[in-house]
């Protein structure tokens, strides 16, 4: 039997999402991916202690294949994909550690990556939003485009400016709990 259950990935919950799909497993439910709106989809089997994790994969393709193939030596396989995040599990064996995709200095690249990434799209949204403005006060009226588009930016920024705070937040901690 297959079911699907809404609960899209965001960044900023990733552990959290992670211990949720472990949790499925454990209850029987193993996770096959997600569609675009962020409906997880599971088939259902015998329970299984799984771990998940979600890791950003590389953009080039032959750094993509050749990260695969190096989360496939380390026992992860993976589960499903939402972008450039990678979903992988691997079953989890009592007395053994599961390691983790990334080292601490892997880490700090990818919350430096994803902070750029953030970042520019915040200062391309404070572009955009004052590039509308002279529109929305003109005497005729703006029309129905700019209102509607100024209010989405709105919307974009409220979603943008936590995940760059999340990720600085993120990089904070590492750093606090120091090398290695």
């Amino acid at each position: 039997m297959k079911t699907s259950r809404f609960k899209p990935f965001r960044f900023v919950r990733m552990d959290a999402h992670a211990a949720w799909l472990a949790g499925m497993a454990r209850q029987g439910w193993h996770y096959l991916g997600q569609n675009a709106w962020g409906l997880q989809r599971f088939e259902q089997a015998a329970p299984a202690d799984m771990a998940f994790t979600w890791d950003l994969a590389p953009r080039k393709e032959e750094e993509l294949l050749a990260y695969c193939q190096r989360c496939r030596e380390a026992g992860w396989e993976l589960a499903g994909t939402a972008g450039r995040w990678h979903c992988w599990r691997q079953p989890v064996v009592a007395g053994q550690a599961v390691l983790p995709l990334r080292d601490r200095e892997g880490k700090r690249a990818m919350l430096r990556e994803l902070q750029g990434r953030f970042g520019s799209s915040i200062m391309l949204g404070v572009v955009v939003l004052f590039l509308c403005l002279p529109r929305l006060s003109r005497p005729d009226g703006p029309g129905w485009f700019f209102p509607a588009y100024f209010i989405g930016m709105l919307a974009f920024m409220g979603i943008m400016v936590p995940n760059k705070l999340h990720a600085m937040s993120r990089l904070r901690q590492l750093d606090a709990n120091g090398p290695g």
